[in-house]
Order: C-alpha cells, then structure tokens, then sequence
C-alpha cells in the first residue's frame, strides 16, 4: 500500500517529499476551476442552448442531434454522455444534470495536470522547475477556467491528447511495448475523435512520430508497426459508429454546420487576418469590438471575455437580472445608454 500512494504522489514530489510550491500550485488552479465549476450558470457560455438541447436529445430520444435538435449535430457526443444518463434516470432535471457535467470538469482538470507532471516527470526526473513552470504557464490563462466551466469536448480533448503522449512516450522512450499499451492507445485516440472532430489530428502527429523512432532506432520497427495498427484499428471500432452516422446523413464524414463556400479563405478581408483591434485590444475588448478580426479576438479570449460571457456583464435594474454576451452586444449596437440597465 505505501508503494501504491507513493508512485500516486511521485509527480508532486520532489527529493522523496511532496514539494510544497507544486502541490499549492496544483490544488489552487483546480479550486479556481471548482468554484467556476460551483457559480457559473450552465445555461451560459458559447452556445450553452444548443450543447443543452444535445444533452435532451442524447437522454430522451437515444439518438445523435439532428441539426434540427441543435445546432451542435456535428459535434461528437463523448462530453454529453454522462449528463445525458443523469438526465434519462429521470431523477435531475436538465439544469442540474449540466451542473454535474460542470462539477465532472473538476475531475478532468486534477487528471490533466497531473497527466502532465507525469509527462514532467517522465521527460526530466529530477527538474522541478519544469513541473512548476508547466502548471503556472497553464494555471495564468484565462480561458483555461472558462473553457472547464461549460460542457463540450473542448474539455475532454485536452487530457486525451496528454494522456496519448504520455502513453507514446512510455511506449518508445521507456520501451513498455506490451499489448496492453498498444490497446490503451487506440481507445485513447478512439475516445479523442469522439469528442471533438479535431481529435483526428493526433493521428499525424504520432505516425510521424513513430515513423521517426523506426528510422532512429530499426529496433523499435515491431513496436512501431504495432503502435500504427492500433492506432488505425482500434479508434476505428471505438468512434467509426458516430462517424458512420454523420455519413450517413450529411455525405461527409466531418460533416459542419455550413456550406464549404462560406469557409473561403480567400473571400476574408485582410483584417480578419491582420487585425488587430482597431485601438480598442485594450480600451474594450468585447465584442463587437474588432469585429471579424481574429487576432485581436483570440488574444482579447484568451486574456480576457471576448463574448461577455464569464467576467463582463451588465444587471438589468429593473429585474435584477444578469445580462451576458449576447444581450450587452445587443445594447452597445443599439446605441442606448448602459448606465440604464
């Protein structure tokens, strides 16, 4: 039992005994993401309706969205199952069932960060400046806290892909090449692809990755070959049902919400490539400021609330109502004065 929690511990310690600067930084980023997690309302954020109408479509009707059902359709489900057996139990209402995907996120953070001090650790055993510095480059973005404050696959895909690389690592670097790894690894990569279409991604970046090891080191060949068929194979049986679905109805197996002619790049402004905020990045960084300028509004989301959903409001004085994103939008267009809501 002692050997069990001190391999358990191992990540936050540092010469044989927890390391106290990485433990308080490690339960000081997931507290923050529980009390986001505890006060943020399901029922806001970046198409909080439509990620809601998935959850009631999953538990009600046992079926993928349509894109009648929500707006989200083209969205793999992995993020809403678990609110979506709470909801079919009939015991919590919709709300309450989000709430304990929102809670579910804490849980995800512990394991991403820890995940990552086993990376760490892994790469450089006796460097505590690498484990310190990975978490607080994390714990300081902003949109770290909101993205594990909604429901969606955003959050998933993030400890996937870590615990993929962890798994490739202890694969080629310390040489674990049993079965049971290879497996492991195609169900990760399965489970990535099923929640968000970009998990297909990690496909290339491993593939190379292996086929680099092949060529260093013609030992690792079986390993590799192994590794490619599992990551071929086995994602294929974990996530080509939902894939199957989508070509089913749309013709494409990375079905999106709009016609490919509305995607072109080369119909974009300069702006929206080169943009960057129009003297306002730092004056008012929410929309609709810098409209359709996507460097200005990746660093203003990243650093700050973007869409008014999270840190930027305004209270209704009549009601007393919160009013988010869309609303404040709505109001600054119209051009009536805020100091009346």
């Amino acid at each position: 039992m002692r050997r069990l929690i001190a391999e358990i511990i191992d990540p936050l310690c540092h010469n044989g005994k927890l390391h106290a600067p990485l433990l308080a930084l490690f339960l000081v980023i997931n507290a923050l993401v529980l009390v986001n997690a505890v006060l943020h309302d399901p029922a806001k954020g970046y198409d909080a309706g439509d990620h809601l109408h998935y959850i009631r479509t999953l538990a009600e009707d046992r079926r993928i969205p349509t894109c009648a059902d929500s707006a989200q359709c083209y969205i793999p489900p992995l993020a809403y199952m678990m609110p979506a057996i709470l909801l079919s139990t009939g015991k919590l209402t919709l709300l309450q069932a989000a709430k304990a995907a929102q809670l579910g996120n804490v849980l995800i953070s512990a394991a991403l960060l820890y995940v990552l001090l086993k990376i760490c650790r892994l790469l450089l055993p006796n460097s505590i400046v690498l484990r310190i510095s990975v978490l607080a480059m994390l714990g300081i973005l902003p949109v770290y806290y909101k993205t594990l404050s909604l429901i969606r696959g955003e959050v998933y895909l993030p400890l996937l892909v870590s615990l993929i690389a962890y798994l490739v690592l202890r694969i080629f670097a310390v040489g674990q090449t049993n079965t049971a790894n290879f497996i492991l690894l195609g169900i990760l990569i399965g489970l990535a692809i099923l929640a968000r279409q970009w998990g297909l991604l990690v496909l290339p970046a491993i593939l190379l990755f292996i086929g680099y090891v092949s060529i260093k080191d013609h030992a690792m060949i079986p390993a590799a070959l192994r590794a490619g068929l599992a990551c071929l194979i086995i994602p294929a049986l974990v996530a080509g049902w939902y894939y199957l679905i989508m070509y089913h109805r749309y013709g494409s197996l990375t079905a999106w919400d709009r016609p490919a002619s509305h995607l072109s790049l080369t119909a974009l402004p300069a702006s929206f490539y080169f943009g960057l905020g129009s003297g306002k990045l730092f004056t008012d960084p929410i929309r609709p400021s810098f409209s359709n300028q996507f460097p200005a509004i990746f660093y203003s989301d990243t650093w700050g609330d973007y869409s008014a959903y999270f840190l930027v409001y305004i209270k209704d004085k009549v009601t007393g109502d919160y009013q988010t994103g869309k609303d404040l939008e709505r109001l600054i267009k119209s051009g009536k004065p805020l100091a009346a809501n």
